[in-house]
This record gives structure tokens, sequence and C-alpha cells, in this order.
């Protein structure tokens, strides 16, 4: 699999999938990580310029930007600037 990211919150028209900067191709689909890194208010550009696999289970990204995504187990949104870390198992985007 190769994880794509970039500055694109791409929706597919078939299910209306929106991607928010992050998406793992398989060869031959694009499926969404988590909720992805969408645009917020926080935010004046996503710029994610690169990511490491980090194991099975954990995806890091970087770039220039700022975003919230929510922490179930906390009940909260969180606030995320230029490094993200994806858990697999857990599926949240955090800090």
């Amino acid at each position: 699999d190769l994880i794509v990211v970039g500055a694109f919150d791409t929706t597919y028209r078939n299910s209306q999938t929106t991607y928010c900067s992050v998406g793992k191709w398989d060869g031959s689909q694009l499926s969404k990580v988590g909720e992805g890194l969408c645009n917020s208010a926080l935010s004046k550009g996503m710029k994610i310029t690169s990511s490491a696999i980090a194991g099975p289970n954990d995806i890091y990204v970087g770039g220039s930007f700022q975003t919230q995504v929510w922490n179930g187990e906390k009940h909260e949104f969180v606030k995320i600037f230029n490094i993200a870390h994806y858990n697999s198992i857990n599926q949240v985007w955090l800090p």
C-alpha cells in the first residue's frame, strides 16, 4: 500500500468520501486514513509534505498545517500543528 499526502480534500463521486489530505492507495482504489486531516477554521491551508510509516499500525505526517480532530476517548477536539500521528488500532489522529 502507498500512503498519499498533499493539499487535497478530494471527494470520491460514487461514495461521497472526503479524504482530507491523507489517503491509502492499494494499487486500484484510494481509501480513507481515519477521518483524515481536513482544513479547519484554524488553518490557512493544508500543506502536508511528508509521511512515514512506523510499523504496521502507525503513520506520521508532517508539513505546514493546523487543524483539529475529534478524540473520542477524551470526548474533545484536539488541535494539531505541523506533525500528526495516526494509530490504526485506535483509528485516531493525534499530535
